[in-house]
C-alpha cells in the first residue's frame, strides 16, 4: 500500500476531532525536527481556535528515527443548526424554527461545543425545547428533547406479560417519555412502580 502523506494523516486527526465537518488542510509549517515525507504516524497536539493546530509526527529519515513538529492551517466546515428566534422551554419545534449555517469551526468560538451541538439531520417537529433557546444562538444536544409520547402524571394502561399471560392493568406514569424509551408507571391496582416501556 501507498504511504501516507503528512496532510492525509492530518486530515485524518481533524476529522476525528471535528467529527462532521469538511476539513480542509490549507499548509504544513514543519516546526521542530526534519521535515518526514511520509510520517509513520501523527497525533494531534491542539489548535488554536484561528485556523491552526499542531501535530506530532514520526517516522523514519534515512536509517533515523526521528520526531517533528507542524503546524497545519485548516478548516473544518459544518452544518450548524441555530434558533431563529427564541424558544420558550416546552415549546414544540418546527422546520421554521431553526435556520442551517455553514459554519467553519475553526475559527468560530462555538468550537468549544463541537461535541455537543445538535444534530443538523433532526426531523424538527419531533422534538421540543427542554431549555430556552435563544435567537441566532447555535441549538445544543441538551437543550432539546424527543416530544413525549406520555407526559408524567398521565393515565395509562399497562400491558403484563407472564410467560403465555397477559394481563392490563391501569396506571399512572411518573416520567415522561418518548416512543420506545423505558419510564416508570405506577401500577393502581398493586400500587408498585414497575418499569415500562413506551408503545403507541
Amino acid at each position: 500500500a501507498e504511504a501516507a502523506t503528512p496532510e492525509t494523516l492530518i486530515r485524518e486527526e481533524l476529522s476525528a476531532k471535528y467529527s462532521g465537518a469538511q476539513v480542509e488542510v490549507h499548509a504544513l509549517e514543519w516546526r521542530r525536527g526534519p521535515v518526514i515525507e511520509q510520517p509513520l504516524s501523527v497525533s494531534y497536539l491542539g489548535d488554536d481556535g484561528r485556523g491552526h493546530a499542531t501535530f506530532r509526527a514520526h517516522g523514519r529519515v534515512g536509517a533515523s528515527s526521528v520526531e517533528s513538529e507542524i503546524q497545519a492551517g485548516f478548516s473544518a466546515f459544518a452544518r450548524v443548526p441555530y434558533a431563529r428566534s427564541r424558544v420558550l422551554p416546552g415549546a414544540a419545534l418546527s422546520s421554521e424554527a431553526v435556520e442551517l449555517r455553514s459554519v467553519d469551526l475553526a475559527l468560530n468560538p462555538i468550537r468549544q461545543y463541537k461535541e455537543i451541538l445538535a444534530d443538523s439531520g433532526l426531523a424538527w417537529a419531533g422534538f421540543e425545547a427542554r431549555a430556552l433557546l435563544v435567537e441566532n444562538q447555535p441549538i445544543l444536544r441538551n437543550q432539546i428533547d424527543r416530544i413525549p409520547l406520555v407526559r408524567a402524571g398521565a393515565s395509562v394502561k399497562i400491558k403484563l406479560h407472564s410467560r403465555d399471560l397477559t394481563v392490563w392493568a391501569r396506571g399512572t406514569v411518573q416520567d415522561s417519555g418518548s416512543l420506545d424509551q423505558e419510564v416508570r408507571v405506577l401500577s393502581l391496582p398493586s400500587k408498585r412502580t414497575l418499569n415500562a416501556v413506551v408503545k403507541s
